[in-house]
């Protein structure tokens, strides 16, 4: 082999060896894209994670549940009254017609025929003429 056939063989090498130097970089570059978009992820779920801790613990709190118990469930504290020392000593629950006169049973919603309150007389009058005509 002559001089310059290594010349050119060494100046092609080189030249490979540049390109796969570029490659490398390239690719190291684009994982520490992907690294630190994946760490500002983490980031920001590790911050949605403690809003909603902090959230669960606002919501979950003793007098929060106690205050939308009352207000929405219509629970009552235990009195000393209610608590019986044998379980026959408990009287049956009426059924039936006779549930609704009982405070203590609380019925399922019953919707009226009409989509507004206080709309009963307009179901007995039947169609109304409208003004416009139609």
């Amino acid at each position: 082999m002559s001089i310059r056939t290594l010349n050119i063989l060494a100046v092609l090498v080189t030249l490979l060896v540049a390109i796969a130097v570029q490659l490398a970089k390239s690719d190291v570059h684009e994982q520490k894209e992907r690294l630190a978009d994946l760490a500002k992820e983490i980031r920001e779920h590790r911050e949605a994670i403690r809003v909603l801790n902090a959230e669960w613990a606002l919501l979950s709190s003793p007098d929060l549940l106690q205050q939308r118990s009352h207000q929405f469930l219509a629970l009552m504290p235990i009195r000393s009254g209610q608590i019986v020392d044998s379980p026959n000593a408990i009287p049956m629950r009426p059924k039936g017609a006779d549930a609704a006169d009982d405070e203590g049973v609380v019925l399922p919603f019953q919707p009226s025929l009409s989509p507004f309150v206080g709309d009963d007389e307009a179901l007995d009058e039947g169609p109304v003429a409208r003004e416009d005509g139609a």
